[in-house]
């Protein structure tokens, strides 16, 4: 029971991380994606450091896509596994008071 509680202390940690990284990647693509964008193809520079800048930020873009769906998955890996322990404890709290009344 005691280990059933510490894994479920777990599980609520990393779904609350979960969603923290997300609103981190979500204001993290738009600072270093948009207003880079942004920047770049208002700045006053050559052809050709425009189009690697803007590769770069394409490149960026992609892996905050990648790190998005990656917690995501993780989030809700952490979310059922929640769901099942809490499902568990009460299923042996359930137990345990039956034991106690016979």
């Amino acid at each position: 029971m005691k280990t059933l509680k510490i894994l479920a202390v777990i599980c609520i940690t990393g779904v609350l991380l979960q969603i923290y990284l997300y609103i981190n990647l979500k204001v993290s693509n738009k600072y270093e994606v948009d207003l880079m964008e942004t920047h770049v193809i208002v700045s006053k520079t050559s052809a050709t450091e425009k189009a690697e800048k803007l590769h770069q930020i394409a490149l960026k873009k992609q892996e905050i896509a990648y790190d998005q769906k990656v917690i995501k998955v993780l989030f809700w890996m952490f979310l059922i596994g929640l769901i099942i322990l809490l499902y568990l404890i009460s299923d042996k709290c359930k137990l345990r008071n039956k034991v106690i009344t016979i």
